[in-house]
């Protein structure tokens, strides 16, 4: 288990499913003041999570070839450990269309108390005389 570094964070973001929604700006700063984690395999970055700003425990991802290996299940005991000893009650917000991760975690013993929404809102451009 490594501490994630700033230099990680293009691989985080062109991997996450989210990333039109967030920038790797986002990341480097996740990085930098949170609690964030990684699993390298033969010297690749193959699996990671972060800290969110607003104290989930985001964006674990194991990198597709890595997978079926258990880096996500030890990430997410890591960082449950690491996010109750800082004072946070932990919790992760997660995709309704994300199965993996809603099984994972419903072995942890997380319960769904919400339903995840998310939304991109950009200005609508009009035209004004």
């Amino acid at each position: 288990m490594l501490q994630l570094k700033p230099e990680h964070a293009k691989a985080i973001h062109d991997l996450y499913p989210a990333n039109d929604m967030e920038g790797v700006e986002i990341f480097e700063k996740l990085i930098n003041a949170l609690p964030a984690y990684c699993i390298f395999s033969s010297g690749e970055l193959a699996a990671w999570m972060v800290q969110s700003y607003y104290g989930a425990m985001f964006s674990m991802q194991t990198r597709p070839e890595f997978r079926r290996k258990g880096y996500g299940i030890y990430l997410a005991q890591y960082l449950t450990k690491v996010v109750i000893s800082r004072g946070y009650i932990p919790f992760v917000v997660i995709r309704p269309e994300n199965d993996a991760s809603l099984s994972l975690y419903k072995k942890f013993g997380f319960t769904k108390n919400y339903q995840t929404v998310r939304a991109l809102q950009r200005p609508h451009a009009t035209s004004r005389l």
